[in-house]
């Protein structure tokens, strides 16, 4: 008995770490190799693990987060195939409930799983279910985490993203300018991520055809980006394509020729006169 115990036990063990390992390494796969991943015998390596865990008298706690952390796992597998989103959904809901009945409601769980529907959700274009899915994630961050903690800036970005694509602008530019007030003190003015919140700021406004407000942000982020990056960084291209593009529609000829030299300027120093881009511009400056 003892025996055919401890080799029960070396084989229990064995298959968990085999599944939580395939399972994980799975999911750097390339999205043409997932479906045919989610269909293999991993899966019936997981299920059987399950299935001894479950059988398990000791250690249950613990086996039961290995349970939980598979379930997890295997709804995120799911996401990365098209034809399984639906399947992923049910498995993040699952694996919530499994975690809620064995050890209790645990807020950061919580966040974690409403984060990853609300990304499910905006990837099959149900946009109001990822409304929600960022509003209850956000208030229980806001109450658990604080209002500026990165993790909540973070959902904070995301839900103002959406109304922008949901064309709700007023909310999307009420909360970006609360994560830039929170990234301006946590990150400084000059950093990437607040930088990006100032330029998303900025296309908002393009969005609600505030042209002057817009360009007085593209104008303060490409002086901020000057000073840490340099004049000629291609750094700063995107941002002088922008304005760029808003002079040409204003039909403010002579800043669309000073930006078209600025750039092609700057894409000769960094990719050379003959470059496909460099052309571009030059056969566009030469239109103007």
């Amino acid at each position: 008995m003892n025996a055919n115990s401890d080799i029960y036990n070396l084989l229990k063990n064995w298959l968990l770490q085999f599944a939580i390992t395939q399972v994980t390494h799975k999911l750097s796969k390339t999205r043409q190799k997932i479906d045919s991943i989610v269909n293999s015998n991993c899966l019936f390596v997981v299920i059987k693990t399950v299935l001894l865990m479950r059988a398990s008298k000791s250690k249950l706690q613990s086996l039961r987060q290995k349970e939980y952390n598979l379930m997890h796992h295997l709804a995120a597998l799911y996401a990365q195939v098209e034809s399984k989103l639906k399947l992923s959904e049910e498995t993040y809901r699952g694996a919530l409930s499994y975690y809620e009945q064995h050890f209790g409601i645990d807020q950061l769980v919580s966040m974690q799983i409403l984060s990853n529907l609300a990304v499910l959700h905006k990837k099959q274009n149900l946009l109001d279910d990822a409304e929600n899915d960022y509003k209850s994630c956000l208030i229980l961050k806001d109450d658990v985490l604080g209002p500026s903690h990165p993790s909540t800036l973070a959902t904070c970005n995301n839900l103002a993203l959406l109304y922008r694509d949901q064309h709700k602008f007023h909310d999307a530019i009420e909360l970006l300018f609360r994560v830039l007030a929170g990234q301006e003190v946590s990150l400084g003015y000059d950093h990437d991520e607040t930088l990006c919140t100032l330029e998303n700021i900025a296309f908002t406004f393009i969005a609600m055809n505030r042209i002057d407000d817009a360009k007085e942000l593209l104008v303060k982020s490409l002086g901020l980006k000057k000073e840490k990056y340099g004049n000629d960084s291609v750094e700063l291209l995107s941002l002088y394509d922008t304005l760029v593009g808003i002079f040409e529609q204003e039909q403010d000829i002579d800043r669309t020729k000073r930006l078209y030299h600025r750039i092609i300027d700057i894409r000769c120093i960094n990719f050379g006169p003959f470059h496909p881009t460099t052309l571009v511009c030059q056969k566009r400056l030469g239109t103007q």
